[in-house]
């Protein structure tokens, strides 16, 4: 788990800056209301498959740890 935790901290942040980065890139060379708005919009759907991939995951594992119990009964 102390290996796991630094590694999914520093994919996080990663994504997270990249996703600053590039609405940040998109505001600089871009300078348009559309583009950052899309840039924003991007993140969040980025941001919002993340988390439901996570929540897939976390559902799933419960389903399964259910699952286990019930057979090891």
């Amino acid at each position: 788990f102390l290996t796991l935790g630094p590694a999914a901290f520093a994919l996080i942040a990663t994504t997270v800056i990249t996703a600053f980065v590039g609405i940040f890139m998109a505001m600089v060379f871009l300078g348009s209301f559309v583009n950052v708005s899309v840039g924003c919009f991007l993140a969040g759907l980025l941001w919002g498959m993340t988390a439901m991939i996570g929540g897939f995951e976390r559902l799933i594992g419960g389903l399964l740890l259910k699952w286990m119990s019930s057979a090891a009964r």
